[in-house]
């Protein structure tokens, strides 16, 4: 990963947040799918504790735009256009919420 991709991933993680996080899914504290931006019907699993995640770019050592989706929305925060993004419940096997703070970070 070279410094000048960080920038470029960090912008379409943000993006991706932006116009998609109504169809992540927490599935636990720190583990989501979040779908794919270019692939419709595709989606990555991420892991927030190993920072992993399942795309091409998300080799180990690499934060890929999914890895950057998941840090902005796993704490509530207001993007500059004023777009609030709130972590979503955690799923459980049913499909029922259940409530899961988030970590760190100012509500």
């Amino acid at each position: 990963m070279t410094n000048q991709m960080t920038p470029a991933r960090q912008e379409r993680g943000r993006e991706l947040a932006r116009d998609a996080h109504d169809r992540f899914l927490r599935v636990s504290e720190h583990s989501w799918i979040v779908p794919s931006a270019t692939h419709a019907g595709k989606a990555y699993a991420v892991d927030q504790l190993r920072m992993s995640c399942t795309c091409l770019d998300g080799e180990p050592g690499n934060k890929c735009k999914h890895l950057w989706a998941v840090q902005y929305i796993s704490n509530a925060v207001t993007l500059i256009d004023g777009t609030r993004l709130a972590p979503p419940p955690v799923e459980d096997s049913d499909g029922a919420a259940a409530s899961v703070a988030a970590q760190g970070g100012a509500s």
